[in-house]
């Protein structure tokens, strides 16, 4: 990451969390960043999953295997823990 970026996440996630609390770390910002890139229509993905497994599922850059195992965690009901394991033996 530029470091120009880092610098602003920082300052972002302090403003932030002493506006509204907790769930706005560097780290968080980062995934909520890739997460409007890789679903730029993110009102049809809303609601689909909890927030831990899209943060899970950024971690896969193959494009189609992560909307495999979105697909599969939807129609499956995966807890996080069942989507780690099973897209880990996949990895």
């Amino acid at each position: 990451m530029v470091i120009g970026m880092e610098k602003t996440l920082k300052q972002l996630s302090k403003i932030l969390t002493d506006e509204f609390g907790k769930g706005f770390s560097v780290s968080n910002l980062q995934n909520m960043r890739a997460f409007y890139l890789n679903y730029e229509n993110c009102q049809s993905v809303i609601g689909k999953l909890p927030w831990t497994h899209y943060c899970e599922l950024l971690s896969i850059s193959d494009k189609d295997k992560r909307s495999f195992y979105e697909r599969e965690a939807i129609h499956s009901n995966w807890s996080v823990r069942e989507f780690l394991q099973l897209a880990v033996v996949d990895a």
